[in-house]
Parts: C-alpha cells; structure tokens; sequence
C-alpha cells in the first residue's frame, strides 16, 4: 500500500530587483550590440567664429545627442586679442500649440558654461577654446513636475502642433572703447543771471532776413562753475551723458512778430529733449528802440538712458555731437517768420572721469 504525503507549498515571490541602465556592484554586462565610435566634427562658421563639435558622424547636417551626453568641441576665434568673455550656453524648448487655446512654450533647457576666462588667468583670450559639458536628464516645469527631456521632435495634426528643439549658442564679449573726457560740473546757479551778468560769455548769434522784421535770435549756451560761467567753445567744452545741460535762449523782434510768440514748447533734439521755460522777466524792452522786445527761456536737456557714446571721428566715420535751437511758426499768417534753426558743437563724455595729466 502506497503511503501519501501532503507537501506544503510556499507562496512565489513576485518582488523583483530594481531596474537601471547601469550596472550594480556584482552585475555583470553579458551583451552588447557592437557599435562604431563616432569620430567626425561638426563644424559651424558664422563670420568670424568657428563651432566644431566632436564626436558626431561625418556629414551630418545636425549634431546629435542623448540625455546626459558629454558635448566636447572646440570654438576658433579670428580675432580673439579684443575678447574679453566667452560662453557656451545650450537651450531647450517645447511649443505646442492647440484650436482655440493658443500657444505654450516650456523651457525644457537652460545651461550655461564660461569657455573663457579660465582659472588660468591669461591675459589675452586664445584663438582656439576647447570646452567639455554635461547634458542634463531631465527638466522641470511651469508645474514643478519633473520630466525628462523630450527628444528632437516634430508634430502637425489639425488643430495641434508640437515642436521640441534644441540650440547651442555662442556668446562673445569684446572690449569696447569709450573716450572719457574732463567733465565741468553742473552748478543749480540760474544760467539766465549767469549769461547775462558776465561779459566774458561768448554769445552765438544767428541773423534772420531784413523781410521779417525779426532782428536776430541769440543763443547762450553756458555752464556755471562755483557761481561764475564758463565760456562755451566750439568742440571745448563738455558735459556729461548723465547730467542735465543748461540752455539759455533769448529771441529779439518787432513787437508785432515777437508778441505771437510761444513759450510752452517741448523740443526733441535726436538723442534727448529738454523744456523750455520763460526766464524772468520774461518781457524787456530794449535800450535802443521802443518797438523791439527780448523774450528769453532757459532749461535743462538730458540724454536719453540708451545714449553711451558721444562724438568721434574715426576717418571713414564722423560723428558730431550739437546743440539745435529751432523755431517754427504756427501761424504763419500771424507771424511771418518762417523756419529759425541754430545749431551749436558742444562735446558729450560717457563719464566724469577726468582727463590723464
């Protein structure tokens, strides 16, 4: 008689090992697909700026990588003595657009590398600048999710569009050369009382045709210094970008021309603008006839903030920097003038620093 014995059975485990791409102490690698080392350059030029990218196949119209890829390559310089900064920056972005939603973009990556200068502290930047970076895995976005970087992608349904790309740019610094010259410091002395109380003012005076009755518009132009004002000569003197230019602008005529005049008149002059104020008295009569006036204004005109250079001449290139007066009649039937323009060279200096003795 055949005896029967019951064996217990034990429950099968179903946990198992974590998976990654890597191998973990004690695992070994059994297989690999062979696979030839890409070793071609990718090469760029853009003027005067060579990008070439290794490790990339021969021929390729776009270089190729893979999340947590190293990019190495090298950037050229052809002229690289006036280069004072290079960096390497890699970006990414996702757009999709959708009906009747509209369009989002996502930055999917953003990373910044300085090729130059180095920890080595040249004192000039070489013509030829290896760089070697990490790409990164993942990204995160407007949520705070985490995900890991799309590929190079391109999508086109009716009424959805999806793009993923990505983009090394190459950032240089050059240095830049602004003349700086003696600055005269700006005093809140009135320039009315200061013009017309010193004789050693210059005055710039423009004539207007005999036919109209207008005798002459004098334009002042002075800077006071510790309460006495400095004379203005051409190209001499200086004023600072950041600083307000006084003006001071007096217009003699008949009675009749004068008294159609406007004193409540903004000017913009190229790289600034200034008002114009009355400047009292504002009425005078003069000492030589009874049937002429003097009107006079004063104010301030300041650069625009995106002003950093003023004038220089470089040969093939002049520039020139002035102060224009213009005057234009708004009712011509009133006052038979016409078109006043007076221009005067003053000097503009991007700082106060003064010149070397």
């Amino acid at each position: 008689m055949a005896g029967v014995s019951n064996a217990t059975s034990r429950p099968v485990s179903l946990s198992l090992p974590p998976y990654s791409a890597n191998l973990h102490l004690g695992e070994q690698l059994l297989g690999q697909t062979l696979r030839n080392r890409t070793t071609g350059d990718y090469v760029r030029r853009c003027g005067r700026l060579t990008l070439a990218l290794h490790g990339q196949e021969l021929g390729a119209e776009i270089a190729t990588y893979g999340r947590e890829a190293r990019v190495t390559g090298v950037i050229i310089l052809a002229e690289s003595e006036t280069v004072t900064n290079v960096v390497l920056q890699v970006r990414g972005k996702m757009d999709t657009t959708v009906a009747d939603l509209g369009c989002l973009t996502t930055r999917t990556l953003r990373k910044t590398f300085t090729v130059w200068p180095t920890e080595s502290k040249r004192p000039i930047c070489p013509s030829t600048l290896p760089f070697s970076l990490l790409l990164l895995a993942t990204f995160r976005d407007d949520n705070h999710v985490w995900y890991d970087l799309p590929p190079s992608y391109d999508i086109d349904f009716p009424g959805f569009f999806g793009t993923s790309a990505y983009h090394f740019l190459v950032v240089i610094t050059k240095f830049q050369f602004l003349p700086s010259d003696q600055m005269k410091d700006v005093s809140s002395v009135s320039i009315y009382s200061a013009v017309t109380n010193t004789t050693s003012t210059r005055r710039f005076e423009h004539s207007v045709s005999k036919r109209t009755g207008m005798a002459k518009i004098i334009t002042r132009l002075a800077v006071a210094s510790q309460g006495v004002a400095e004379t203005l000569e051409l190209g001499a003197q200086a004023f600072n970008m950041e600083d307000p230019i006084p003006f001071h602008i007096r217009l003699t005529g008949a009675i009749p021309l004068v008294q159609h005049c406007r004193t409540d008149f903004t000017r913009v002059i190229g790289i600034g603008h200034g008002s114009p104020g009355p400047c009292y008295p504002p009425l005078t009569g003069t000492s030589q006839s009874h049937d002429e006036i003097a009107l006079a204004w004063e104010g301030k005109l300041r650069c625009n903030p995106d002003v950093h250079c003023g004038g220089f001449d470089a040969g093939l290139m002049k520039i020139q920097d002035s102060v224009v007066v213009e005057m234009t009649p708004s009712q011509s039937h009133a006052l038979q003038v016409g078109y006043l323009r007076h221009t005067e060279r003053i000097t503009l200096a991007p700082s106060a620093m003064p010149r070397n003795q």
